[in-house]
């Protein structure tokens, strides 16, 4: 896996993997304390790491 491009976008589904399933998780059980850290890995982990990839 030599190419940039495939790795972030492989890198940018494994967060937007994580923060979904922490949002579901906390949906389901009623606390929002990991809010924050959802948050964050959402948009540094997925969303900086796909527009990079697209930019790329």
């Amino acid at each position: 896996m030599n190419n940039p491009v495939k790795l972030l976008l492989v890198f940018s589904g494994v967060f937007g993997l994580i923060g979904s399933v922490m949002g579901a998780h906390m949906a389901g059980s009623g606390s929002y304390a990991l809010r924050p850290i959802h948050a964050h890995i959402l948009v540094v982990g997925w969303l900086s790491l796909f527009s990079w990839s697209i930019f790329l």
